[in-house]
This record gives C-alpha cells, sequence and structure tokens, in this order.
C-alpha cells in the first residue's frame, strides 16, 4: 500500500496496523471509473470520498483517487497486489461538507 505523505506499507499485518493509526473511524467510498486486465493482473482506477470523523457525529470529506492493481489468486479471488491512493486537495486544505458522487441520508 501506498499512502500519501507515508512510506510504502507491506503485508497484511502491515497494513492493518496503518489503518487502525491512520483511518480509525473513517468511511470510504469509491467511484470506480476503470478497470482493465489481461491474464491473471487487472488493474482498478477510480475516485474515492474519505469520510473523516469530526468528533461530532459528522464527517468531512477528502475526495481524491486511488489505482489497485490486482492478481487473481488459485482460488478465483482477486487480491490487490500494490494499492495508491491520494487526496485532491491541497496539504492542510479544509475537508469539503460531502461527497460528489455519494448521497448519505
Amino acid at each position: 500500500m501506498m499512502p500519501p505523505n507515508s512510506v510504502a506499507i507491506t503485508g497484511r499485518t502491515g497494513i492493518a496496523n496503518w489503518q487502525a493509526v491512520n483511518e480509525s473511524g473513517f468511511r470510504i467510498a469509491f467511484d470506480i471509473q476503470e478497470i482493465e486486465g489481461d491474464g491473471d493482473v487487472a488493474y482498478v482506477r477510480g475516485n474515492s470520498c474519505v469520510f473523516i470523523p469530526d468528533g461530532e457525529g459528522k464527517f468531512g470529506v477528502d475526495v481524491g483517487k486511488f489505482l489497485e492493481i490486482r492478481k487473481k489468486q488459485s482460488t478465483g479471488e482477486w487480491l490487490i497486489q500494490a494499492d495508491i491512493f491520494n487526496s485532491d486537495a491541497a496539504v492542510g486544505s479544509q475537508l469539503l461538507d460531502s461527497c460528489p458522487f455519494v448521497i448519505l441520508e
């Protein structure tokens, strides 16, 4: 996993630990733009909205994009081999009030 402003994180345990520290309470929505592949390798490209809790029961939104490389396993499952994601906003920008492709009720 290649998160923004961080070194690459490897392995299930490393990724789980990073997420526990950096994404606790977050919700993420994906808008897949493209899926292409050949044989046992494919990529998924799209947009994302990360809903970040504000501590008062509401969320601020960070809009960004992602690219995953997936590899087909012998079980037929497609697991993420590499994942990179980042924000469209400049560092220090205010979070948005909503996601452009998700309607929350």
